[in-house]
Formats: C-alpha cells, sequence, structure tokens
C-alpha cells in the first residue's frame, strides 16, 4: 500500500482553530477502480477541461473534470461526456466524509477488525489487489457485525434534508470537533457539546438568524466565537437539528459502495485508487 498523509488547512491553522474537523476533515473520500487501458490523450472535445491523475509511482491511473482550467463555463453536457467516456476505463465510489469515518474507526477499533480500514486516514492511496481483498473482506464482516450488534450515532439534520448533511460516531473517550480558544464542540456518547465561556451544553438544535446563532432555542451565541463552531459545524446551514442515527445508516455509503468497488477489484484482480476530494 502505498499513500500520502499530508494534510490542509481548509478549515485552516491560519484561523486558529483545532480539532479533527481541521485540514481535509470536511473532505469526502472517493475510490476508483481501473476496469480498463486508462487512455494517454482525452478526447477533441473534452482537451482542457480535464486533467490526467497519477499515483506516487507516476503510473497514469485516472482523468478527473478541471472546470478551473477549461476554455468555457462547463455544462451538464461536459459532465455527460466526460462520465460516458470515463466509465470505459474507471468506476469511482463516494465512501463518505472523513471526519465522519475518523469517528468510526475510533468507535470500532475495540470491537471489529478494522485494520484494512486504516487507509481511510490518508489522503490518497493506492491498495494492491491482496489488500483490496482484505478490504473487502473486513467490510463484509462490519456489515454483520453491525446487523448483529446495532449501534447509534448522530446526524446534523436541516429542514431541507432527508438525509443527515453530516455524520458523527462516539467512542467512549470525547473526541474534538472543532476548537478556537477556550471554545469547542466535542462529541460524547450523549451527543454534541458546546463549551464556551466556562460552561458544557449538550446541544440537540441551533439556528441562525441575522447573522447570530441561537442554540437549543434559548442560548443565545451571538456572533462569539462558539457560534462560529457551530455555523461551521453546521455547514452554514441555518437551521440544525442533531438527531441519533443507526451506525449503520450513516456509513451506508462505505459499507455499500465501498465493498462494490472492493468487488469489482476483486473479481478484475486489480487494485482500487483512495482520493480525497481535494488531493
Amino acid at each position: 500500500m502505498k499513500g500520502s498523509n499530508a494534510m490542509t488547512t481548509a478549515v485552516g491553522s491560519e484561523s486558529g482553530m483545532t480539532g479533527i474537523l481541521t485540514g481535509s476533515g470536511h473532505d469526502q473520500l472517493r475510490v476508483t477502480v481501473p476496469t480498463g487501458a486508462v487512455p494517454h490523450h482525452a478526447p477533441a472535445d473534452l482537451e482542457g477541461s480535464v486533467m490526467p491523475v497519477y499515483d506516487d509511482d507516476g503510473h497514469l491511473y485516472d482523468w478527473r473534470m478541471d472546470p478551473s482550467h477549461a476554455d468555457h463555463v462547463l455544462q451538464a453536457q461536459d459532465f455527460q461526456k466526460f462520465a460516458a467516456w470515463r466509465r470505459g476505463f474507471a468506476t469511482e465510489r463516494f465512501l463518505g466524509e472523513r471526519v465522519l469515518l475518523r469517528t468510526f474507526l475510533k468507535w470500532a477499533a475495540q470491537k471489529c477488525d478494522v485494520s484494512a480500514l486504516q487507509v481511510l486516514k490518508l489522503d490518497h492511496a493506492h491498495l494492491d489487489y491482496h489488500r483490496t481483498l482484505q478490504l473487502d473482506r473486513q467490510l463484509g464482516k462490519i456489515r454483520v457485525y453491525l446487523d448483529q450488534h446495532p449501534a447509534t450515532g448522530f446526524g446534523l439534520f436541516s429542514p431541507n434534508s432527508g438525509r443527515p448533511i453530516r455524520g458523527f460516531v462516539p467512542a467512549a473517550d470525547p473526541v474534538v470537533i472543532l476548537a478556537l480558544g477556550s471554545d469547542s464542540v466535542s462529541l460524547a456518547e450523549d451527543g454534541l457539546h458546546l463549551h464556551t465561556g466556562g460552561t458544557d451544553v449538550l446541544v440537540s438544535s441551533w439556528a441562525i438568524n441575522d447573522g447570530r446563532v441561537t442554540a437549543n432555542g434559548e442560548l443565545d451565541l451571538g456572533v462569539e466565537p462558539a457560534a462560529r463552531l457551530l455555523r461551521i459545524v453546521g455547514r452554514q446551514a441555518q437551521s440544525i437539528e442533531v438527531k441519533p442515527c443507526s451506525v449503520g445508516s450513516l456509513l451506508a455509503p462505505l459499507l455499500s459502495f465501498g465493498k462494490e468497488a472492493a468487488d469489482i477489484a476483486g473479481s478484475g484482480r486489480t487494485g482500487l485508487y483512495l482520493r480525497s476530494t481535494w488531493s
């Protein structure tokens, strides 16, 4: 297995923020499985809007859209052309947000074998055929474990989202999600806690009105650092409710799409590539 654990600062160090949501914690992880010979040149109608993707050894294994270098504003048909072309040599699946996968790995460490899933902590990696088979087996066993031992995590829901816009799986020890100075949001077994002004508040909801944040319907945080933390944790949604969710439902992309990708790689006796949305 080859990979990188280099980190960026999307919720950046310049802001002084810390916690597992900083760096690439908000990024989505994806896996790509080569299913055919990867073309060394893009079709003429895609030139300038796509870019080649190489592994750490300099081998071309994929292409991706690159809107920043396109000579025109990309339209839906451009993405459709790219998707149709790419299906001839690669398949891709999304696994979920890195912060969710990190909290899951911490939770699962004492419950089931997740050794092959430690690769999810990397920003990018190449899993050879044998490690892909190991990943496939462990994902299958985790699904069985969760069927036999139902567990609960937490999802953040906005009024317009039928599914959580962000999820967490709490372990026995609290985890700092995001912190700024003496203010922080942490994850514990009973939910999200806001630490501000020397107090510890179990947060079940928050709302943004006229730029001010109110937690639990009555705690006016104004525009103070604590309010900023909740806004970022809630992806700037105007209203958030924290609700219990089954761990299996929160991890559905990993357990379904991840295993599907591993199955494809296994049947083709190829490996797969892991990459975050920014790498």
